[in-house]
């Protein structure tokens, strides 16, 4: 069996000329390829823990709860029969912010390259970096994507590089330079899906999962507060959903470890995501179902990234 990872999923908007996502219309178009190959199994089989799937089984999931996924890929799933995971952070909805890595992707769609870099040549001074962290991560993150260049560059020094205790601020500040007059209030719910698009996403047959409370490296957490990210991820999704599943923030496995595994599981999450490019055997889904691969969109036919 495969699981397929998506993000962003929209169609191009000039406002946001330099954003990177997959084009709907090639969504629409992968959904038919994987229908032909592939069987689309209903997602909440894979709660069954006794349940045995084929080679040609497939599931899709979709990160970060973005309102585009509820205007663009809610309607195709419902148009060809197919439910699917939706993985999202709760930090949003109980406090109206968006995530620093969204403010990252934010000011990345809007802002070309050479300009952040060039705000970062200027204001991340080398107090802030950890480089020891940038390595640790380096060989395995980004990896298999196809569009390394400096956009992927300035990805890997704002979610890695930065120091954990002055990341969240910098990143603030940054993103109120590019956009001092935004509110962060109003974009949250023109950028997030509304506490009644998840009602509806559930009474239509979909799943809900965590993705934590606010999207940080949880490896690189004290394992209390990770505890307390995954804890207040789940309990604010137990108003719409009785199933657990889970999905690691960056999703390598650098990202997380055995005790945040052990945990998930103590928590009666029922198993958790990836994103290490492998099929998923059986085997996973009765002994390792706290670390489910997934592939990502752009391995397959149509995925190719818009830019």
């Amino acid at each position: 069996m495969i699981s397929i990872v998506y993000h962003k999923i929209k169609e191009y908007d000039k406002k946001f000329k330099h954003d990177k996502f997959l084009h709907v219309k090639n969504f629409e178009k992968q959904i038919h390829f994987f229908k032909k190959k592939y069987n689309f199994i209903d997602c909440k089989e894979l709660f069954d823990k006794k349940r045995k799937f084929n080679n040609n089984d497939i599931f899709l999931t979709f990160d970060d709860g973005l309102k585009i996924h509820y205007q663009f890929v809610y309607p195709l799933l419902e148009k060809n029969k197919i439910n699917g995971i939706f993985y999202l952070s709760t930090l949003p909805y109980s406090d109206e912010k968006i995530l620093s890595v969204h403010k990252n992707h934010i000011i990345l769609s809007k802002i070309k390259n050479d300009i952040i870099m060039k705000y970062l040549d200027k204001n991340l001074s080398k107090e802030f970096i950890d480089i020891s962290n940038l390595n640790k991560f380096e060989r395995l993150i980004y990896k298999n994507q196809k569009n390394l260049d400096r956009n992927v560059e300035i990805k890997k020094i704002l979610n890695y590089s930065i120091k954990k205790e002055y990341r969240t601020k910098f990143i603030d500040r940054m993103f109120k330079e590019f956009f001092p007059t935004v509110s962060e209030k109003r974009f949250v719910k023109k950028y997030y899906m509304s506490e009644k698009e998840l009602k509806n996403l559930v009474k239509a047959g979909m799943i809900l999962g965590s993705h934590t409370v606010s999207h940080q490296v949880l490896s690189n957490l004290k394992f209390d507060e990770a505890k307390k990210e995954i804890n207040e991820s789940l309990q604010y999704l137990d108003q719409f959903t009785k199933y657990k599943t889970f999905c690691y923030p960056y999703g390598s496995k650098m990202s997380y470890n055995k005790s945040i595994k052990d945990y998930l599981e103590k928590k009666r999450v029922s198993f958790s995501v990836t994103v290490t490019n492998k099929k998923i055997g059986n085997y996973d889904l009765k002994n390792n179902r706290q670390e489910i691969s997934r592939f990502d969109c752009n391995n397959f036919k149509y995925g190719n990234i818009f830019k």
